[in-house]
């Protein structure tokens, strides 16, 4: 383990351009060292990533460079030896803090959640949006949030209610699912139960298929 990386350490995939690389900028300028990724062994990504580390050292902070395609198994395992091996540890909170600023306490208590259906399917590249519309409207429509599953250590910096392992049945009109792509193709599409009194057109759910 290299000791020179900091207390703080954050992770970020997809990161040597576009809003990956953004996101690693404001962690570095925030005084946390960083771990960057990318993808592809052909092309611009690794040249990018190299010159993002140097600027990030620039300002004293650590960067460590790994590639790995978070789409195959082996290449996430040896990604990840390689971070515990150079960093010994992650400490990467980016997703939990920025929903806290947008939606404040309402998502931090009640009866709704954060929660992540990732573990639970694997990575699906383009079809993992819709899978997780999909289970989102599901869950609307069956009065259930989906858990996260494996869920073994809280964050003591965040009280978000991440549904640990079991699956909750309780009633919720409205859901946020997100989701975030390789180089920055992102999206968070907002679900809404249907109301009668709205005169907005409608969208069906065939319930035999759910």
């Amino acid at each position: 383990m290299d000791p020179s990386f900091g207390s703080e350490i954050a992770f970020i995939t997809g990161s040597s351009s576009g809003i990956g690389a953004a996101i690693a900028r404001k962690f570095a300028l925030a005084g946390t060292d960083v771990v960057l990724n990318y993808r592809k062994t052909v092309g611009e990504s690794q040249e990018q990533g190299e010159l993002l580390c140097r600027g990030i050292e620039e300002v004293e902070r650590r960067a460590y460079l790994i590639q790995a395609n978070t789409a195959v198994k082996a290449s996430v395992k040896y990604m990840f030896s390689g971070i515990r091996e150079k960093c010994g540890r992650l400490d990467s909170f980016y997703i939990t803090y920025r929903l806290e600023q947008t939606f404040g306490i309402h998502i931090s208590c009640g009866p709704s959640g954060a929660h992540a259906t990732f573990a639970m399917l694997g990575h699906t590249i383009g079809a993992a949006a819709a899978n997780e519309a999909i289970l989102t409207l599901v869950g609307i429509y069956r009065s259930i949030i989906l858990p996260t599953i494996d869920y073994e250590f809280s964050d003591p910096k965040s009280d978000l209610d991440y549904v640990p392992n079991e699956a909750r049945r309780t009633e919720h009109c409205r859901a946020l699912s997100n989701s975030f792509g390789f180089g920055g193709q992102n999206a968070c599409l907002c679900i809404g139960q249907y109301d009668a009194t709205d005169d907005a057109p409608a969208l069906t759910l065939d319930t035999h298929a759910a």
